[in-house]
């Protein structure tokens, strides 16, 4: 598969489960993660950090933001 086409559907899934995207560079994904959101799950974000890291490289970081802002 396609690495381009897999990285936006990774950003999409996590999106769907109520992350943000913020960025990447050449080390890491950074998203902001709505506290209680479906995402906000320590065994969904430790799957999410190892695909990134086998499949790109990257790893992921995350900030845990509150649901209201």
């Amino acid at each position: 598969m396609d690495k381009k086409l897999l990285a936006k559907g990774m950003i999409k899934g996590m999106e769907d489960m109520g992350a943000t995207f913020v960025k990447s560079d050449n080390f890491d994904v950074y998203f902001d993660v709505k506290i209680g959101s479906e995402i906000d799950d320590e065994t969904k974000l430790k799957r999410a950090k190892e695909v990134f890291m086998k499949s790109f490289g990257l790893g992921l970081k995350i900030r845990r933001v509150s649901a209201n802002g």
